[in-house]
């Protein structure tokens, strides 16, 4: 049986502390179900996979505040990526629009990325000042080799469909009209092989990759005065770029 799993947090699916913990307890869920055997992780939003982690929810007064709210978003993107590595279950994840920061993480944790020409990735944690924490860097090293994963990481560059399926973060780029009908026939396809053997290839092809939380490394970005100057700066602009979308998407309609 595959299982629709969808990112329904309007407008951005911006993943806040409540959004994460929706989504890992609906992916403990799925994992405590017998007869699952793929899932199949879209967007609510036609035109966004997701914004990524939400910067102004996360934004507090005070400094540690936000670093508190900061590490507890970070710690659970960790355990949604960590379970699904981890899943006896196969993930496919059908991209559309905006994978950016934590939302790339959580994408790059499933077994297969399916995206549409308007699908594009981008990871600004230098922007803000922050560090993606939560086992992306080295998923994304392991997916595109680790001059790419500097390149994308230390630049901030945008990869588009086209490039992105070049170095191995997408696994099939699909017209797109027929990505959701794309994924779905092909989680069915998965349904139907052995679930033991599946398991044990995903298992062996994973031990590579050992996901460990870095405490050490986010601690001193966290703690850093520019990681909440840049913070502020990046949410001043963050309201911009929601209408700039929402506007485009209006005209699209």
């Amino acid at each position: 049986m595959v299982e629709i799993l969808v990112l329904d947090f309007p407008p951005a699916n911006a993943l806040n502390i409540p959004a994460l913990r929706s989504l890992y307890r609906r992916i403990k869920k799925v994992e405590r179900t017998p007869g699952i055997r793929v899932v199949h992780l879209q967007s609510g939003n036609p035109y966004l996979f997701s914004s990524g982690l939400d910067l102004s929810g996360l934004l507090h007064t005070g400094r540690w505040h936000t670093v508190l709210h900061i590490y507890q978003a970070e710690r659970l993107v960790y355990h949604i990526v960590r379970a699904i590595r981890r899943s006896k279950k196969l993930y496919v994840a059908e991209l559309n629009g905006g994978v950016i920061g934590s939302a790339a993480s959580i994408a790059l944790a499933c077994d297969f990325r399916i995206g549409n020409q308007d699908c594009w990735f981008w990871l600004p944690d230098p922007k803000y000042g922050g560090l993606l924490a939560d086992g992306g860097l080295l998923l994304l090293r392991d997916s595109v080799g680790l001059e790419n994963a500097r390149k994308l990481c230390l630049s901030m560059d945008r990869l588009q469909a086209g490039d992105a399926l070049a170095n191995g973060m997408l696994h099939r780029l699909v017209d797109r009209d027929a990505l959701s009908d794309t994924v779905h026939f092909f989680a069915s396809e998965l349904s139907s092989r052995s679930v033991v053997s599946l398991y044990q290839t995903k298992r062996i092809l994973n031990r590579p990759v050992r996901l460990r939380f870095p405490y050490g490394s986010l601690a001193r970005v966290l703690c850093s005065k520019e990681m909440i100057r840049r913070l502020r700066d990046a949410c001043r602009h963050t309201m911009d770029d929601a209408c700039e979308i929402e506007r485009k998407n209006t005209k699209k309609e």
